[in-house]
């Protein structure tokens, strides 16, 4: 049909595919059987759909947005004009991001209701009403329901997340309970500095700057930090390593958290330097736990000729030229 209509034809794929579907499948077929190539008289997009059984009609009509997984500009305008009567922003992105979406709202939710049933589990077994709990949990909407906390590729640690949720865990034990989800958290977190390891390694080996080593921008607290266990995996495995973090002065540290990183890290004054300048000397790898703007600049000044892991995802040291850049998670 395509074929043979004499006017231009958009194809838009609503269906929920896999990233990658629509360009590696449904593109070929198309050019192939209409005989057409993309931007002569065909057009693709993909439209993720947002509909909830039992409330399709009003989702439609109300949609928090309209996503439009398109190649060119001609194409967005028919997604754009479609939806023209939708009180809602449209939004243009590449086809495999578009397609993304959908699979991560709903592994989102799935995670939102399997969290709601392990603490609901738990919270019954000591007597806590956990619709009253959850209830009062959603009214944060700062925190808890919020943009707080959902950027790929950070990590956490200090006094509280770890060990409280090895306490829920402990809880949960001595009432015969099992928290699937909740056990593997931390284990998901050590993996993930684990890839940085993996990135910044694979490179040869180099001697390695590491950006930050509090597991906090801004403070000094280096309790259960991931970037210290990342440093200490670099030193077990033999590689030179020097750390800046301005916030983290050796002569100021005290206590709990002076106590943690000499028992983590023996000696480790020996490898803080007094400034970025100075960390980078002879490093050809720099891993960016996190860093300030001028810190930044600093980098992306010297950054040609080097390797730059990122798990912060700093958009202006992505581009540089002559750099050898890789993100954690994109």
């Amino acid at each position: 049909a395509v074929r043979r209509k004499p006017g231009g034809h958009a194809v838009i794929v609503r269906s929920t595919v896999l990233p990658g579907t629509t360009e590696d499948a449904i593109i070929p077929i198309l050019v192939e059987h209409s005989g057409r190539q993309l931007g002569d008289r065909l057009e693709v997009c993909f439209n993720p759909e947002f509909l909830r059984e039992g409330s399709a009609v009003k989702d439609f009509f109300n949609p928090p947005y309209t996503i439009g997984g398109c190649g060119s500009a001609t194409a967005f305008a028919v997604i754009e004009t479609l939806c023209a009567g939708l009180q809602a922003p449209v939004i243009q992105t590449s086809i495999r991001l578009a397609e993304s979406i959908k699979y991560t709202s709903n592994a989102f939710h799935a995670v939102k209701v399997t969290f709601a049933n392990e603490i609901g589990i738990l919270l019954k077994s000591l007597g806590i009403d956990s619709r009253e709990a959850m209830e009062i949990f959603c009214r944060d909407l700062d925190l808890n329901i919020s943009l707080a906390y959902l950027r790929p590729g950070s990590a956490f640690g200090g006094s509280c997340l770890p060990k409280e949720l090895r306490a829920l865990q402990s809880m949960a034990r001595t009432q015969y309970i099992e928290l699937l989800m909740l056990s593997q958290i931390l284990k998901s977190i050590d993996l993930n500095m684990e890839r940085a390891f993996e990135i910044a390694t694979r490179r040869g080996r180099h001697k390695i700057a590491l950006f930050g080593l509090a597991f906090k921008p801004g403070t000094d607290d280096l309790r259960e930090s991931p970037l210290v266990r990342l440093a200490e995996r670099f030193i077990g495995k033999g590689y030179e390593l020097s750390v800046f973090d301005k916030h983290v002065e050796t002569a100021r540290l005290m206590g709990s958290n002076r106590d943690f990183i000499e028992r983590e890290i023996p000696h480790f004054e020996r490898l803080m330097a007094s400034s970025p300048e100075s960390a980078l000397e002879s490093a050809r790898v720099i891993v960016i736990g996190h860093a300030d703007p001028e810190v930044i600049r600093t980098l992306a000044r010297a950054a040609e000729g080097r390797t730059i892991v990122d798990p912060q995802g700093i958009r202006e040291l992505e581009q540089l030229p002559g750099v050898d850049y890789e993100g954690i998670c994109w």
